[in-house]
């Protein structure tokens, strides 16, 4: 899933001070657009990858898709 993309002529602006160990980051955005939607997963899915995360990746996906009923 992911989110539907906008021309906002914003812009991302990440910057690293090595000395101090600090980041600064500014995000602006110039036009409006749908708010953003929560796509994080459930705890217990979290749980779950984390605990088959040495297996290949399809193999997690099927045991995810089969025990959550995705």
């Amino acid at each position: 899933m992911k989110m539907e993309r906008f021309h906002c002529h914003g812009w991302l602006h990440i910057r690293i001070i090595d000395e101090d160990q600090i980041m600064r980051v500014n995000l602006t955005h110039k036009l409006g657009h749908i708010k953003y939607v929560d796509i994080a997963l459930p705890q217990d899915v979290v749980d779950t990858i984390e605990w088959l995360k040495s297996l290949p990746a399809a193999k997690v996906h099927n045991q995810v898709m089969m025990q959550f009923k995705y």
